[in-house]
């Protein structure tokens, strides 16, 4: 693609805590999403997503933390596709892990992540900016798409250390366990967004987190919809236990701690021809978004693990079951 460039579109993003009767929802994070694209050509586009976490001293304001934005460059080539996609979970996914700091950094052990349904690979990124792991491991099950998405991504951002830690991995783990080349109990975080939405998804998500992660140090980080009976299917097998098709026995819980913690993630309109500037006090204070959509993350952390605290701070709400009972589910 050739320069120059102009904004097509733009469109901002908040996610916000939970709130309730008594307390007030918080903003937690920003994201722009702009649509890129030659003058008179919209074919070919790239999107440029800017990714901020507020802190604890800019929560109060609502203002994200500009020093600490993460700008991804997203090529998709072929629009329409699974992989070619920015999901809204995947947005939501990148604005909460954007928050850690370079003390939270400091204190996590994420050596080796994986990401399961990657598509367009823009929450793996985050991840990858925040933690700096030496291995940052994207899959999906969309060969051609996936592969060549990622490739094309990794060259838009023109970043040599932050294609050094990506891999890119076919992983199709929705049926029969996957025969590849990842090295099972070997991953310190495994994250997904919007990988369970559909109920046939539930077991296969969990076979393959616990085949993957780390027994000692691993953490499970998988977003979605909390509408979604799917999700607090997944939930409650982990905390809980339960009936495995697969075996045809009862599991026991996970061994350690199993969280789910609720947000909401708001999506402002598409501005044609126009961009968002986050610094505007107008973003910040007449921000009126025209959806938005319940989001759980699921956080499992092993025994004695030192990052339970570091994901769950006091405007990440623990859901409850009366969370679920007043929410109209989808499938």
């Amino acid at each position: 693609m050739s320069t120059p460039l102009h904004v097509s579109q733009s469109r901002a993003y908040r996610v916000s805590s939970w709130g309730g009767d008594d307390t007030p929802k918080e903003p937690l994070g920003w994201a722009v999403e702009r649509r890129l694209c030659e003058l008179n050509n919209s074919d070919e586009e790239l999107l440029e997503i800017s990714i901020a976490g507020t802190t604890s001293t800019t929560t109060a304001t609502g203002k994200p933390n500009s020093d600490r934005v993460t700008k991804v460059t997203l090529s998709p080539g072929a629009k329409g596709g699974l992989s070619t996609t920015v999901w809204p979970a995947s947005v939501a996914a990148s604005i909460l892990l954007s928050r850690f700091d370079e003390e939270a950094k400091s204190q996590t052990l994420f050596d080796n992540i994986l990401e399961l349904g990657s598509g367009m690979g823009l929450a793996g990124l985050v991840a990858a900016d925040r933690f700096q792991p030496n291995q940052c491991i994207l899959t999906d099950r969309d060969q051609d798409d996936f592969l060549g998405t990622l490739e094309r991504t990794k060259a838009a951002n023109n970043n040599a250390h932050l294609a050094s830690m990506l891999q890119l991995q076919v992983l199709d783990w929705r049926d029969d366990p996957p025969q590849d080349a990842l090295q099972e109990k070997s991953m310190n975080l495994v994250m997904g967004s919007d990988v369970a939405y559909y109920h046939h998804l539930v077991r296969p998500v969990l076979d393959t987190m616990d085949r993957m992660l780390d027994p000692e140090h691993g953490v499970a980080y998988i977003l979605g919809q909390m509408n979604r009976e799917s999700m607090w299917n997944v939930y409650k097998l982990m905390k809980e236990g339960g009936y495995n098709l697969r075996t045809d026995e009862q599991d026991p819980p996970w061994p350690g701690e199993t969280n789910m913690l609720l947000y909401h993630l708001e999506l402002g309109p598409w501005l044609e021809h126009d961009d968002v500037d986050w610094n505007d006090t107008d973003l910040q204070n007449e921000f009126r978004p025209i959806e938005s959509v319940p989001m759980a993350v699921i956080l499992y952390t092993p025994p004695d693990s030192p990052h339970r605290s570091l994901f769950m701070g006091p405007h990440d709400h623990v859901a409850t079951q009366a969370d679920q009972d007043n929410q109209f589910m989808s499938f």
